[in-house]
């Protein structure tokens, strides 16, 4: 059950999004960026904007976030963004009346969405430095005092922190959410937990040598509510499982890339089409879940 609070939050809402918002606002800032390419060095993240502005999973995980976030017209909200696509913590600055704050452990991309903001915005008329700070955090140590942030959002991050990390992530964000605040997680789910690993380091955070590195945990329900939703304290507010049908076309996406780039203009419709969010799935839905979303809550006591 909602809170009386929440439930008024989402009667509020009128700031909503959807994929093809999102696509087109990549596109905009790769454009941008096209634009004045000439006078700078090549920059990759750049020219993504243009050739791979969303991909498939993105087109659930970003607006849905958004969505989820409960941004309400002329209402100001302080927005910690751990680590999700930074495409989502720019859209969020530019569209609504927040100040950002866009964290990551990975340096290198990081700075790489310094630059191009310093390349298509470099007097800051486009997004404000008031409403977007770009800055380097572990999520396992914040260094933000009790109930900082209104809104708090991680899309695709905490299956990927190995050990115990995804568990100490989750209270380190319930602790700097504001009473009253809400958290959005999604993370990728299977009908059996399971952890996958890989033979070389991906995003370079592992000091040592390794014949194999931990890649990523896939939740199921008994864990999500084991290493997340129960240790965080906070209300649940809403669990959604995004069954694909009739074939998984998110994970054809990762598998024929960069020939499926050719066709993001129709990803939005391809989604939309194949996609079906539920929050009360079917026997039978189980093993055709790929994403599930949480959205979370602390109690304003």
């Amino acid at each position: 059950m909602e809170s009386r609070d929440l439930k008024e939050i989402r009667e509020q809402r009128k700031n909503s999004s959807n994929a093809f918002a999102f696509l087109m606002f990549s596109l905009l800032m790769g454009c941008k960026y096209a634009l004045r390419a000439f006078s700078h060095p090549f920059l990759k993240e750049g020219l993504k904007r243009l050739v791979t502005p969303i991909n498939m999973s993105r087109c659930f995980e970003l607006p849905n976030a958004f969505n989820e976030l409960g941004f309400v017209d002329g209402q100001s909200y302080s927005v910690l963004d751990l680590s999700s696509p930074k495409l989502l913590s720019f859209y969020i600055a530019k569209k609504t009346n927040s100040r950002v704050v866009a964290t990551d452990i990975a340096r290198e991309e990081l700075a790489a969405w310094k630059t191009l903001w310093d390349i298509i915005d470099r007097k800051r008329t486009f997004i404000s430095s008031e409403k977007l700070d770009i800055m380097v955090l572990d999520g396992r140590h914040m260094p933000y005092e009790d109930e900082t942030f209104d809104r708090a959002v991680c899309v695709s991050v905490l299956e990927h922190i190995d050990a115990d990390g995804d568990t100490v992530t989750i209270k380190e964000l319930a602790r700097v959410l504001k009473k009253g605040g809400i958290i959005v997680l999604t993370l990728p789910y299977s009908w059996k937990y399971r952890e996958e690993y890989k033979d070389h380091d991906v995003y370079g955070l592992y000091s040592s040598s390794s014949e194999r590195f931990f890649w990523s945990r896939y939740y199921d329900d008994q864990s999500l509510f084991k290493r997340l939703i129960e240790p965080s304290g906070l209300e649940l507010v809403r669990k959604q499982y995004v069954v694909e049908e009739p074939i998984s076309f998110c994970k054809l996406d990762e598998k024929s890339a960069p020939y499926s780039y050719l066709f993001f203009p129709l990803f939005p419709l391809i989604t939309r089409a194949t996609m079906r969010i539920t929050e009360q799935p079917r026997p039978n839905d189980y093993r055709k879940v790929s994403i599930v979303s949480l959205t979370l809550a602390k109690r304003e006591q």
